[in-house]
């Protein structure tokens, strides 16, 4: 399908200026975006701001999948894996000059 079918008669210069405005967007965003207003909206209006109604609803798709990814499991599970070894934290103390009669053991 060329060009010309998908966007319809748009000139080259507005299809330039549109990929200038959307060139930024993660692809699997800007595809859920593009999907979800092809299947929400029947008819656009001289007036509709294609590339920001699209930028609009990316960024609803990332703050979904930022909140999906960020519950206190996962956050803890991350925290888990950042977390100092206990000899690492043995050296820093060391290397701090910290004196501790017993270095706590960590339990998970």
């Amino acid at each position: 399908m060329s060009a010309s079918g998908i966007l319809g008669n748009l000139e080259p210069e507005t299809i330039l200026t549109w990929k200038e405005l959307l060139i930024d967007l993660d692809f699997e965003y800007f595809r859920q975006s593009v999907v979800h207003i092809c299947k929400t909206h029947v008819d656009f209006y001289p007036g509709t701001n294609i590339p920001a109604l699209i930028r609009e609803n990316a960024s609803v798709f990332k703050s979904k999948d930022f909140a999906k990814k960020n519950t206190f499991k996962e956050k803890f599970e991350q925290y888990k894996l950042d977390a100092a070894s206990p000899e690492e934290a043995k050296e820093f103390i060391d290397q701090a000059g910290f004196k501790l009669k017993e270095i706590p053991q960590a339990t998970l």
